[in-house]
């Protein structure tokens, strides 16, 4: 019994089943082109850009939105309502206190800074290597970014062993007789190891990304301490020497 004689005598093609057969049938042919699709370019797929911060992805009146309710911070502001606003700003993706937000954008405007750059991209990404608070400005943390690399290190020796694995199945598959299920299993194979080597890649990129955001925020520490030195300056009008000026 060939492939389309199995097929004609499944349920499929039921008396009883005539009301869904039709329907049912074109819902996994769009499944199956979409996912054919995907497996033929499967290396667009894998190397496609992870940094993509929940901000950048907000349509541009809720950006527009949570700049102002960055602008509107004032530090004289009630602690509820910073708060509040703190919440608020949590759900567009930016996880940083009031105050490093407003430098932050504060810098990107002065510096022409472009918000889908991967310094950008990659200090909002990666709040989590850093140590702040709302009285100063993100520094990253040697004992985050440790942890963060064991477990990264960990889950991609667990990965490499479970591929393997997959890779030895595949080729007992290979040299096996060939039918219906064995082709099946051999797709469902490569498409776990497709998808094993877009995890693989993420935790690549997350790994490097760190690197980006140590960057971004030692230049932002520096425009903040230059933004401070600057108020106090205009505050008590002190003119700042000549040396002063070229620092």
């Amino acid at each position: 019994m060939n492939i389309i004689d199995i097929v004609k005598d499944s349920w499929l093609f039921d008396e009883h089943f005539k009301g869904i057969t039709g329907p049912l049938i074109v819902a996994i042919s769009v499944w199956s082109v979409r996912s054919i699709r995907q497996l033929f370019f499967p290396f667009f797929w894998i190397f496609r850009n992870n940094l993509s911060s929940g901000f950048l992805k907000l349509s541009v009146d809720d950006k527009i939105d949570a700049l102002k309710i960055i602008d509107e911070y004032r530090e004289c502001d009630g602690k509820y309502d910073v708060l509040m606003k703190e919440l608020k700003l949590k759900q567009y993706g930016l996880f940083y206190p009031l105050s490093i937000l407003q430098t932050l954008f504060s810098y990107i405007h002065d510096e022409n800074i472009r918000m889908n750059s991967t310094g950008f991209l990659s200090f909002l990404d990666c709040n989590q290597i850093f140590d702040y608070d709302r009285h100063t400005m993100a520094t990253h943390s040697s004992k985050k970014i440790i942890l963060h690399l064991i477990v990264y290190a960990a889950f991609m020796a667990f990965l490499i062993y479970y591929v393997l694995g997959v890779f030895k199945l595949i080729g007992s598959l290979y040299h096996a007789p060939e039918n219906f299920i064995n082709i099946m299993t051999l797709l469902a194979m490569l498409a776990i190891v497709i998808i094993i080597f877009r995890i693989v890649y993420i935790i690549l990129e997350n790994s490097i990304s760190f690197i980006w955001a140590i960057k971004f925020s030692k230049k932002l520490k520096q425009y903040s301490f230059s933004m401070k030195r600057k108020k106090l300056l205009e505050k008590y009008r002190i003119t700042p020497k000549p040396s002063d000026r070229d620092s």
